[in-house]
C-alpha cells in the first residue's frame, strides 16, 4: 500500500490538478458548478495523492496501522440497460450475505469512466477492503495504493494486475465443449474491449488448440466478428453481425459460433431462428453464460456465482487481516450444459 512521509493536505490536491483550494472544496463536497472536466481531474489527482479530506476519518490512519471499519466495497460498471435487472440484484444479495457472513458491512459503489473515480468513502479512508469487478487500470491502481483488493470475474491475470484474481475457470469449460464438438468448425463472436483496459478472451482460441481441433488461424482470425457493447446501437450491430453469421452458415464455412456474451448468444439465436437455421441440430451456438438462464439450444458454460463471491470474499478478509493466501489466481469451475 502507497505510504507518504507527511500528510496531503488540500493544497497539494490543488496545486497537482492545477485549480484553486476553493475548486477542490467545492467538488469534493458536491457542489456543481464545476465543468465535468474539472470534477474528473480533481477526483483523479485526490485518489491517487491519496488525500483524505474528513478529520475524522484521517484521525483513522497513521503511521503504523490504520484502523477498521469494517466496512468492504464492491466496485462495478454503472447500470445501463443491459445489465440492470434482477440479475445485478442478485449478484448484490450475494455481496451482502458473504460479507455479513465474514462480519463486514457492505457498500456498492458503481463507476462510470467518462465521469471519472467520484467515490467519497474511498477518499474518507472508511473502507477496509474492494472487490473489484472491472479491469480498468487507472481503478485497479488506485486501490491498490490506498487498501486491499480482489478482483472478481475479470479477464485479467494477477500478474499484470498486481493483485489476487477470482474467476471463472471458462478456460476449462471450453476444453469440455470443444471435446464434444472438435470436428466443428468454429467462429468466434466478441465484444469489443475498451480502449486501456485489460482484456483476455483467447480462452476460445487456447481450448479449441488444445481440444485438438483442426482449424485454419487464419479463417477463425476473418470470422472474429468484433462488436461493441453500447446499449444504443447494440441491436443495429447485433442484426449485422448475425447476418454475417448466417450467410457464413449458408456457404457453409461454419457449422459452429462461441459468443462471448450471453446477450449476444440470444439475439443471434433469435436471428438466426427466423432465418430457418436448426440448432443444435445444424448449427451450435456455445456461449460464457454469466446469468446462469435457462438457454434451449444453446451449449451453457455457466458461472458459479455462489463459490464466485465467498471465495472473492474469503481471499479479501484474509488480506484485511494480514493473512497469508494461498495463491494469487483462483479459478472457479464452470458449470456446462451440454
Amino acid at each position: 500500500m502507497h505510504k507518504t512521509s507527511r500528510k496531503i493536505t488540500i493544497r497539494d490536491v490543488a496545486k497537482s490538478a492545477g485549480v484553486s483550494i476553493t475548486t477542490v472544496s467545492g467538488v469534493l463536497n458536491g457542489l456543481d458548478e464545476f465543468s465535468e472536466a474539472t470534477v474528473k481531474k480533481v477526483w483523479d489527482v485526490a485518489h491517487s495523492l491519496n488525500y483524505v479530506p474528513n478529520k475524522g476519518a484521517r484521525n483513522l490512519r497513521n503511521d503504523s496501522e490504520r484502523l477498521k471499519t469494517n466496512l468492504i466495497m464492491r466496485i462495478n460498471y454503472k447500470s445501463s440497460c443491459l445489465t440492470e435487472d434482477s440479475f445485478s440484484a442478485y449478484r448484490t444479495h450475494l455481496f451482502d450475505t458473504h460479507a455479513q457472513k465474514n462480519g463486514f458491512f457492505a457498500t456498492n459503489y458503481h463507476y462510470d469512466r467518462l465521469e471519472g473515480f467520484r467515490c467519497p468513502l474511498l477518499l474518507d479512508n472508511l473502507v477496509d477492503g474492494v472487490i473489484l469487478g472491472l479491469p480498468h487500470p487507472e481503478v485497479i491502481k488506485v486501490i491498490k495504493s490506498k487498501l486491499p483488493g480482489v478482483l472478481m470475474d475479470v479477464s485479467v491475470s494477477a500478474e499484470e494486475a498486481g493483485m489476487p484474481v477470482v474467476k471463472m475457470n471458462i478456460l476449462d469449460g471450453c476444453r469440455r465443449v470443444f471435446a464434444k464438438h472438435s470436428k466443428r468448425r468454429f467462429a468466434i463472436l466478441r465484444a469489443t474491449p475498451e480502449e486501456g483496459v485489460y482484456v483476455n478472451d483467447d480462452y476460445f482460441h487456447i481450448a479449441a488448440r488444445q481440444a485438438g481441433m483442426e482449424y485454419d488461424i487464419e479463417f477463425v482470425g476473418s470470422c472474429d466478428l468484433v462488436m461493441p457493447f453500447a446499449p444504443e446501437i447494440h441491436s443495429i450491430v447485433m442484426a449485422e453481425a448475425a447476418e454475417k453469421v448466417y450467410q457464413l452458415i449458408r456457404r457453409k464455412k461454419i457449422d459452429a459460433v462461441f459468443v462471448t456474451n450471453i446477450v449476444y448468444a440470444k439475439g443471434l439465436q433469435s436471428y438466426l431462428a427466423g432465418k430457418g437455421v436448426k440448432m443444435p441440430e445444424d448449427f451450435v451456438i456455445v456461449s460464457s453464460n454469466y446469468r446462469n438462464e435457462a438457454l434451449p439450444g444453446i451449449v451453457s458454460i455457466a458461472y458459479d456465482w455462489e463459490k464466485l463471491m465467498s471465495t472473492s470474499i474469503d481471499v479479501l478478509a484474509k488480506l484485511i487481516n494480514k493473512e497469508t493466501i494461498s495463491c494469487m489466481e483462483y479459478l472457479i469451475p464452470a458449470k456446462v450444459d451440454r
